[in-house]
């Protein structure tokens, strides 16, 4: 494998270069953390060209509901900080179809994502069909905190970051495998639950921005990453998706891909890596 050339990275705010004593008081003072564990679940994936989206989701529509979080216009933003090694482990695992694979990423949801009160710190593991999530929710100050750890080989031993439990266990993955921030991802989602069918959810992502970062909130996304009018839909289910919907998917002629917003973002950008839609 081929190294790809060095990426010169913008810059960032001081939060990234404080001392280490003023940063780790500042972390770690009464942090709030909410954990979870996601069941397994399945995923499909779907590239929605732009004369198929709208006469897809008229034909959704009725057979679902909006997600809770969506604002009026029925959408909302979300921004992902993905990190990767220097050999770009994560995404040639993705591109090979690696069957037993993971991604740690930093995410904050909302309509304005950058003015949420909490962060996201996720591993997402994949395991043949199978997806799962670790996620530790916490709040604005203990992530402003966590920067300069993000990008530093140190592993900070104390407090949430000790024990058995998703952000400990998101640093240290971070430190075994030498990941570091690499590329910020940006895009809208209209999310929908399936009525009468737990755990199925419908999202439609699109007008997907990218950027090299090294923090989460700073530079704003600007290089497109999907063709302008294309959305990528995902079906999520814990188990099958109704019959129904099946139904839906082959009266457009959908094609199941295993596109990634990750592995789109990295191949837009000024990595020297490619991948084929």
């Amino acid at each position: 494998m081929i190294p790809s050339p060095p990426v010169r990275m913008p810059a960032t705010p001081d939060l990234i270069s404080r001392p280490r004593e003023e940063v780790r008081d500042h972390a770690f003072a009464r942090p709030s953390i909410r954990s979870s564990v996601s069941e397994a679940r399945h995923e499909w994936k779907y590239l929605l060209l732009p004369h198929v989206r709208g006469p897809f989701l008229a034909d959704l529509r009725p057979f679902v509901q909006p997600d809770a979080h969506a604002g009026a216009e029925g959408w909302y933003n979300v921004r992902s900080l993905y990190l990767d090694s220097p050999q770009w482990r994560c995404f040639h695992d993705k591109v090979d179809g690696v069957p037993s694979r993971f991604k740690l990423r930093v995410r904050a949801y909302g309509v304005d994502a950058g003015q949420g009160s909490s962060v996201k710190f996720e591993i997402k593991y994949r395991d043949g069909a199978l997806i799962r999530k670790e996620v530790a929710d916490v709040d604005r100050t203990l992530h402003d905190g966590l920067i300069p750890f993000l990008s530093s080989s140190v592993f900070p031993h104390r407090g949430p970051l000790t024990g058995s439990n998703p952000l400990a266990r998101f640093f240290a993955f971070k430190t075994q495998f030498g990941l570091r921030p690499v590329v910020n991802v940006e895009f809208r989602r209209r999310a929908f639950a399936v009525r009468g069918h737990e755990g199925c959810r419908v999202t439609l992502d699109e007008e997907l921005f990218s950027a090299p970062a090294r923090i989460l909130f700073g530079q704003t996304p600007r290089t497109r990453s999907l063709p302008g009018g294309m959305s990528i839909l995902e079906i999520k289910a814990q188990r099958s998706i109704p019959f129904w919907l099946d139904r839906l998917v082959c009266k457009y002629r959908l094609q199941r891909t295993p596109l990634s917003k990750y592995a789109l973002a990295v191949a837009a950008g000024p990595f020297g890596l490619e991948i084929r839609l």
